[in-house]
C-alpha cells in the first residue's frame, strides 16, 4: 500500500509545483506571435516544455476574390490543433541539448497547425528541433536545428515556426549583441544541378539593448540566399507548399525566381508597463526589374515594413492584452516560403487586431482578426490557393484560439 501512496503523493507535489509555475514565452521568440508556454523545471538541470491549443477559423474572400467562378473558395471555416512538446538538458551552466516535436505539415514550415479534415486522419508530427548550444556568457555557439537567433520582434521576415538547421554564432559585448548563421537550405550534392547543389542561407545581425525602466532594443539584420533557385525548385517539386508564396518566378522557367535575395533591414521594440511597441523594415538590395517582360516585372518589389501597438499585460489570471498593427510586404521584399503565414507571405498589406485573455493559470484565450488586399491587382504577382485571380478583393481573416501550457 506504501508504493500508490508515495506515488499520489509525488503527482500532488508535482501538480502542485506546475501550478506554481511561471508562463513565459518561448526562447525563440520577442514576437508578439509568441504564445504562452510552460517551462517545469523537473530537476536542477532537465526542463520540460509543452503546450497544446485548439482554434476555430473563418475566412472570408479567401482568394482575393468573389465572382462567380470563385463562389465556392468566398468562405471557409476550419479548426485546428496544434501541439508542441519538448525538452532541454543542461547539466552544466555551459551546455545545453534539446529537442521539441510539432504538429504541422512537412512541406509547410511557416505553420504549426494541423486542420480537423480528411475523415478523421490523423495530425502528422515532427521533430522539428535538436540541437546542442554552448553558452560561454560572452559567446554562444548553437549547434543543429534551433530557432532563428535573430532578433525579430515581427514576422515581416521570418516566421516563429520556422527552424533554421546548422551553425550561428553569438557574441555578446556589454550593451551590443553580433550573431551570424550559416543554415543549410540544399546539401552539396552531384546529383543535383549547380545551381542549386549547396544552397546557403547567412543570416547576421547587431543588436543594441536599453533597460531601464522597461526595454529598448534596436537592431539590424541581414539575409542572404546564395542560391535562392533550390526554394524554387522544392516548391516545384512539392517540398514546399505553394500556396500564398508570392516571390516573383522566371517568366521562362518556373524553378527559378525572377530576383536574388539578398536582404537587408532594421528592428525596434519597446516596452513600459503595460505599452508595447514593435517595428521592423526591410529592402531586397538583390531584387530585379525588367520591363520589356510584362507589368509583373517592371518595377523592383524589394520593401517591407510593418509595425505593432499593444496595451495590456498577462501575468496574472484575467489579465488582458489589445494589440494592433499595420503590415506592407512587396512580392520580392523577402523569401516568402520563411515569413508569415498570418500576414499571408508577401505582395499583401495586412491590418490585425488581436485580443488576449489570461484565463486561469497556463490558460490564454486569443481573438485575432486580420484584414488583407493584395499589394497589387496584378494576378501574376499574387498567386492562391493555386489560382491566379484578377480581382482583389478584401480578404478578412478572423480566430478564436485556446492555448494551455503544460
Amino acid at each position: 500500500m506504501k508504493s500508490p501512496k508515495l506515488l499520489l503523493l509525488f503527482l500532488l507535489i508535482l501538480y502542485s509545483q506546475a501550478l506554481k509555475a511561471q508562463i513565459e514565452l518561448s526562447s525563440d521568440s520577442t514576437s508578439f506571435w509568441g504564445y504562452p508556454v510552460l517551462e517545469f523545471e523537473v530537476t536542477n538541470n532537465l526542463t520540460f516544455q509543452g503546450e497544446v491549443g485548439l482554434r476555430a477559423e473563418y475566412m472570408l474572400n479567401e482568394r482575393f476574390a468573389k465572382n462567380d467562378e470563385t463562389q465556392n473558395d468566398t468562405h471557409r471555416f476550419r479548426e485546428r490543433v496544434r501541439l508542441r512538446f519538448g525538452a532541454e538538458y543542461h547539466p552544466k551552466k555551459w551546455f545545453t541539448a534539446g529537442f521539441r516535436f510539432s504538429t504541422g505539415q512537412s512541406t509547410y514550415p511557416p505553420s504549426g497547425w494541423s486542420s480537423f479534415s480528411d475523415d478523421f486522419n490523423r495530425d502528422p508530427v515532427s521533430l522539428d528541433r535538436v540541437y546542442f548550444n554552448l553558452d560561454l556568457e560572452k559567446f554562444q555557439l548553437r549547434l543543429g536545428s534551433n530557432s532563428n537567433p535573430i532578433f525579430r520582434p515581427t514576422e515581416l521576415v521570418w516566421d516563429g515556426d520556422v527552424q533554421v538547421s546548422g551553425i550561428a554564432e553569438v557574441f555578446k559585448l556589454g550593451h551590443w549583441e553580433l550573431i551570424a548563421g550559416q543554415f543549410m537550405l540544399v546539401e552539396l550534392r552531384d546529383l543535383f544541378p549547380q545551381e542549386i547543389s549547396g544552397s546557403t542561407l547567412y543570416a547576421h545581425g547587431i543588436n543594441y539593448d536599453i533597460k531601464r525602466n522597461g526595454e529598448l532594443r534596436f537592431g539590424v539584420f541581414h539575409y542572404y540566399y546564395n542560391k535562392p533557385d533550390a526554394i524554387a525548385v522544392g516548391i516545384e517539386n512539392g517540398v514546399l507548399d505553394a500556396d500564398f508564396k508570392t516571390n516573383r518566378l522566371s517568366p521562362t522557367d518556373s524553378t527559378s525566381f525572377f530576383s536574388n535575395y539578398n536582404s537587408v533591414g532594421a528592428s525596434f521594440y519597446w516596452r513600459h508597463n503595460k505599452w508595447r511597441v514593435v517595428a521592423e523594415g526591410v529592402v531586397n538590395l538583390a531584387a530585379k526589374k525588367d520591363a520589356s517582360l510584362g507589368d509583373a516585372y517592371a518595377d523592383k518589389e524589394n520593401v517591407g515594413a510593418g509595425f505593432l501597438v499593444r496595451y495590456g499585460r498577462l501575468k496574472e489570471d484575467k489579465d488582458w492584452s489589445v494589440e494592433l498593427g499595420y503590415f506592407y510586404i512587396e512580392s520580392d521584399a523577402t523569401i516568402a516560403a520563411f515569413n508569415s503565414d498570418d500576414l499571408q507571405q508577401t505582395n499583401v498589406h495586412s491590418i490585425p487586431v488581436w485580443f488576449r485573455y489570461k484565463v486561469l493559470g497556463n490558460t490564454v484565450i486569443v481573438w485575432d482578426t486580420y484584414f488583407q488586399k493584395r499589394i497589387d491587382s496584378s494576378p501574376q504577382l499574387f498567386v492562391s490557393g493555386g489560382v491566379q485571380h484578377d480581382e482583389n478583393a478584401l480578404k478578412v481573416r478572423s480566430r478564436l484560439t485556446l492555448q494551455v501550457g503544460f
